[in-house]
């Protein structure tokens, strides 16, 4: 009886570990992607966004898909490649030794990925004007206070 009842809780742990790693990937994934229209239709609530603001910022989206999305296939690609060299059943050191340069390029494809986000964030942010982007930083604390709990684990 009591190896079931551990047995339950690690599995149990281990759920609501993969639950919260959901939550405070700072990746983009293809969930995120498509709650993007939602959180966009949010904004609009709040900052009631022109015509030419929402042509915008639907250009915007689809422009950053197309960035990251390939982004993430090189990141894909390298996570794979350097998954099949540790499966190789190599010495530890010489496995990261052949993964040592996949590797840089993986942080170089993190940094690109991050530098995107930013400037499609700026391109967002110098369409708003003095009213909306007071509301928006408003918005932003608020969802940084939200997600605060998210940075601690």
């Amino acid at each position: 009886m009591k190896k079931i009842i551990t047995n339950l809780f690690v599995i149990l742990m281990l759920l609501c570990t993969y639950a919260t790693a959901q939550q405070c990937s700072d990746m983009p994934t293809k969930e995120k992607l498509k709650n993007a229209a939602k959180f966009d239709e949010y904004l609009d609530t709040k900052l009631h966004f022109t015509s030419e603001q929402k042509n915008f910022i639907r250009q915007n989206r689809q422009q950053y898909r197309r960035d990251v999305g390939k982004i993430l296939k090189q990141m894909q690609t390298l996570h794979d490649e350097i998954r099949d060299v540790y499966l190789l059943g190599l010495p530890k050191y010489q496995a990261d030794f052949r993964t040592a340069g996949k590797k840089a390029q993986l942080v170089v494809l993190k940094q690109n990925a991050k530098w995107v986000r930013d400037e499609r964030r700026k391109a967002f942010e110098s369409i708003l004007d003095k009213e909306q982007k007071a509301i928006f930083d408003e918005l932003k604390k608020e969802f940084a206070n939200k997600n605060k709990d998210c940075n601690k684990i």
